[in-house]
């Protein structure tokens, strides 16, 4: 997954909005996120130090070849995987502190509960 990843605000001046600035909401936000699989030899690093960020209410296409890590971030944003090291903020707060969420994987479900 490319490092530093940025989608465009919408208070950017090419996208119309004029001198209004707008202040875009902040859905779900990465930070250093970092995913390796196996150990030693046959460590494989997936992700390495991602820092994105996708705005409430905007589409977001993530696109890579194969073997990139689109998946990997997909699962670890949604709380399916968890990362190496790295942060994952939902609404502002480190997804690992947020009182009365957690990554859910009991009784065959699987992502974040409130």
């Amino acid at each position: 997954m490319k490092h530093g990843a940025k989608t465009r605000a919408p208070s950017d001046p090419s996208s119309g909005a004029g001198e209004s600035k707008q202040i875009a909401q902040v859905a779900i936000k990465t930070q250093g996120l970092i995913k390796d699989y196996g150990s030693g030899e046959n460590l494989v690093h997936i992700l390495r130090g991602v820092d994105v960020e996708f705005e409430r209410g905007r589409f977001t296409v993530i696109m890579g070849p194969s073997g990139s890590g689109k998946s990997t971030l997909m699962q670890t944003l949604a709380g399916l995987d968890t990362a190496t090291s790295g942060h994952v903020y939902l609404n502002g707060a480190d997804a690992e502190r947020v009182k009365g969420r957690r990554a859910n994987r009991r009784g065959g479900q699987r992502g974040w509960s409130t």
